[in-house]
């Protein structure tokens, strides 16, 4: 037993169990026994409570015609409905004295308990994460996993080259190889990420009493730079040899421009179809809320198309398209169809437009940002059309979101002074 949750119990196998406390008055029934353990044989947690729900229906029922006398010589079968065949009993330890387990094991736990309300992108990304700080920390039992052992591993993040997977000299090597490789480092925002992740399974094996603290709680570094300053967003300049060199010959050629005049995230991009294009209230609009990889609840929402893309027939083009395949041919990848094209369209900037690393894709929600602020829009109307969340106690909480007349009214406002027809 590892975990516990009124009756229910996670066991060192991975394993749901249920245990039942048996009544000091009844116990001669049982044989004097305390308490009964049973398996539920899963490891599906809402599977578990389903069933574990259905035992204890049984087992206060038994004990209820019990306390009556009324079953009398049927109690023995009574009781074999609800006793298990092979009497399993999970013996109570001191924390001291409990069984560990190897760190791929509590792996395997914490992605047990979460992968039901995990997306496939969100696994894939929770994987090669594992990866990483599997091969930095090693798979060792986890009582050897003190603090010392977790700011090494800080450490060594810091050193790792980006993007070594890819690398065939680099994706097979050691960490104290990796380390020595002259390179920048992973970023301060991946560091974190997997640190969080660290401490976040570390915290399980708290709970699941494998472990009495968490050696890796709190070591997130801090950020060098404000939030805003982590990505500029596109000059003038940059808009217009952006629109100057897109080609004209290719369906990605549209991704930018709906990016520039929509505010909308890569991914929220990439993985349109031609039935995420449609009219509402005679507006043709960007439909989101069926979109099922969205970085958060917010992000679900409705954005009209630009008069600038409908100039450029954009209409025609998601005609031309067939019903259900993806709006740029691409195609998906680890989880999402924007990774590749991501790194695709950073190339051709890189090639193309500007060598400053704080200009990329993103940098053109950083833009549509700053033109609507400085068309003096709403702030919650911003938050809408950007997918933010509005935490404000009185437009968040109480109020409904905008009609799309409004919206497509605001959306209009995102104007860029690089000539082309773009007006």
């Amino acid at each position: 037993m590892v975990f516990l949750l009124k009756n229910l119990f996670l066991h060192s196998s991975g394993r749901w169990y249920y245990r039942q406390c048996i009544p000091v008055d009844l116990r001669n029934h049982f044989g004097g026994r305390a308490d009964i353990a049973q398996s539920l044989k899963t490891k599906n947690k809402a599977d578990a409570k389903i069933l574990a729900s259905q035992l204890e229906f049984r087992f206060s029922t038994a004990f209820s015609l019990m306390r009556t006398g009324v079953v009398g010589e049927f109690t023995p079968a009574l009781l074999s409905q609800i006793i298990p065949k092979t009497k399993t009993r999970i013996k109570e330890e001191a924390p001291s004295a409990k069984k560990t387990v190897k760190l791929s094991k509590l792996f395997e736990l914490f992605t047990e308990e979460h992968k039901p309300k995990w997306k496939p992108k969100t696994l894939a990304e929770f994987t090669a994460q594992m990866g990483l700080l599997m091969l930095i920390i090693g798979d060792i039992d986890i009582k050897e996993i003190d603090r010392s052992a977790c700011v090494r591993c800080r450490d060594m993040l810091r050193r790792i080259p980006p993007g070594y997977r890819r690398k065939k000299e680099l994706c097979n090597l050691p960490a104290v190889e990796l380390v020595k490789v002259k390179s920048d480092g992973l970023a301060v925002k991946t560091v974190n990420i997997h640190m969080q992740l660290l401490s976040s399974i570390l915290s399980s094996a708290v709970r699941y009493e494998y472990m009495q603290s968490n050696p890796a709680e709190g070591l997130s570094l801090s950020q060098t730079k404000r939030p805003e300053e982590q990505r500029s967003p596109f000059s003038t300049l940059d808009l217009q040899l952006i629109t100057e060199n897109l080609p004209s010959n290719s369906a990605e050629k549209w991704i930018p421009l709906v990016a520039m005049f929509s505010g909308m995230r890569l991914e929220e991009i990439a993985q349109l179809t031609p039935d995420n294009i449609r009219t509402i209230e005679g507006i043709l609009c960007f439909d989101l809320t069926s979109v099922k990889n969205l970085k958060t609840t917010s992000a679900s929402r409705i954005i009209p198309v630009h008069s600038t893309l409908l100039k450029r027939d954009f209409a025609g083009y998601v005609q031309s398209v067939p019903a259900s395949r993806n709006l740029w041919g691409l195609v998906a990848y680890r989880g999402g169809y924007g990774k590749r094209y991501g790194k695709v369209f950073g190339r051709w900037l890189r090639k193309n437009i500007t060598s400053d690393k704080n200009k990329v894709f993103h940098s053109f929600r950083h833009s549509v940002a700053d033109v609507l602020k400085l068309a003096v829009v709403q702030e919650p109307l911003v938050k809408q059309i950007m997918g933010h969340a509005n935490t404000d106690i009185t437009t968040g909480r109480y109020g409904s979101k905008y009609p799309v007349k409004v919206v497509q009214e605001a959306v209009e406002k995102i104007r860029y002074d690089i000539g082309m027809d773009l007006r």
